[in-house]
């Protein structure tokens, strides 16, 4: 009986949790799991999944989500936590054995995460990455360093394996702007929007939007 009130307790709080972030980020379908996690994302439209942050209260720590993104399970996002490698020791020597309080390790930058990105199955991403918008990320990957768009990317640490379409209508795509798109208007062109791409799809697709 207790531990279904306790159950009880933590599904209300997750839920009013979720409340209070969709009123921060209107149309998003993310979903947060900790308080301290409220401010440090913002999501944009429709992207979905449940982000795993890891956060060491460093500044400039930040997950910015584009519009349409899907985040798979177990997909994490570290914000800070990078330790000195040029130094003595990698040790946090201040935090551990000096009384300094105040967190020493290194944070890059916020994580991007453009329109459209699809980030697979237990990928992990670094602080200071901006995965482009239309990029993929293979499951399992980690990633250090910036994602072009629309490449496919992989392995650990993750590669470049190729584009999503040819380098022509990669050029075409980029000037997408997916924060001006709602899902009725694709619904009317479904048919366009699941055919393989090319650049006479793509144009109607345009000419529709």
């Amino acid at each position: 009986m207790k531990l279904a009130k306790l159950f009880s307790k933590q599904y209300l709080k997750l839920k009013l949790l979720n409340k209070k972030f969709k009123k921060l980020n209107p149309k998003t379908k993310i979903r947060i799991i900790n308080d301290h996690h409220l401010y440090l994302v913002e999501s944009g439209k429709y992207s979905f999944g449940v982000p795993n942050i890891v956060s060491y209260g460093g500044k400039d720590e930040k997950l910015i989500i584009g519009n349409y993104c899907s985040i798979a399970a177990g997909a994490t996002f570290i914000l800070s936590g990078e330790h000195h490698t040029n130094t003595f020791t990698t040790y946090s020597l201040k935090n551990l054995c000096f009384g300094d309080k105040n967190d020493e390790t290194i944070c890059k930058g916020p994580i991007k995460i453009c329109d459209d990105v699809w980030i697979g199955y237990n990928a992990i991403i670094l602080s200071g990455v901006t995965i482009g918008q239309g990029a993929i990320v293979g499951a399992n990957s980690l990633v250090t360093k910036d994602v072009e768009p629309y490449s496919i990317v992989g392995g650990n640490p993750a590669k470049f394996i190729r584009y999503r379409y040819p380098i022509e209508l990669v050029e075409e795509m980029k000037k997408i702007d997916f924060s001006k798109i709602e899902p009725t208007q694709l619904k009317l062109i479904e048919e366009l929007v699941y055919r393989k791409l090319d650049i006479e799809t793509l144009k109607k697709i345009k000419e529709n939007l």
